[in-house]
């Protein structure tokens, strides 16, 4: 049976993917009171959706997939630099202990993508988040990762109205294994 990505969110879900690179620790140490503004309910709201496009030209969505909303800081621009390059085993754990810190997983918010590959996040603090998602290419097939594409955008919450983030194809973050 397929284990579900842990709470530690599609950050962790992706590092663990990459991890058998060079160890490295990341440069930037985390700071508490940069994510504070985070963790406070704002006027903020995002409306998005995830899609990717097949070869064969058919759609699949994040439908019934967890949607990762992180917050802007130093510490999660240096993790997420290093997955676009690769992401070492030590970068891993780091991430994990800082994780673990409820002053950086309080940032953090999850949803759920419903039926047609849309999520919605309120209440959130205006600036910089990054969205993240993993889509199944080959949603039937549960037992195995083949197939599977994370998608990653960076975008603005507005102080006042909402975002509307569409991550598709141009947004690949990684690809696990052979697409179709």
């Amino acid at each position: 049976m397929k284990k579900p990505i842990p709470n530690l969110g599609l950050f962790v879900g992706l590092a663990l993917v990459l991890a058998a690179c060079a160890p490295t620790i990341p440069d930037i140490p985390f700071d508490a009171s940069e994510v504070a503004a985070f963790t406070a309910a704002g006027p903020g709201r995002i409306e998005g959706s995830a899609l990717y496009r097949r070869r064969d030209g058919s759609i699949v969505t994040c439908a019934a997939g967890t949607v990762l909303l992180a917050p802007d800081t130093a510490f999660t621009r240096e993790i997420d630099q290093r997955i676009q390059i690769a992401f070492p085993r030590d970068t891993i754990m780091a991430f994990r202990a800082r994780y673990e810190d409820p002053a950086l997983s309080n940032a953090f918010r999850r949803t759920v993508c419903d039926a047609d590959g849309e999520f919605t996040f309120d209440g959130l603090a205006p600036g910089g988040w990054y969205v993240l998602t993993r889509i199944r290419t080959n949603p039937g097939n549960s037992m195995s990762r083949d197939g599977e594409v994370f998608l990653r955008q960076f975008i603005r919450v507005p102080a006042t109205g909402t975002a509307n983030p569409v991550l598709t194809n141009r947004d690949i973050h990684y690809v696990y294994s052979d697409l179709p």
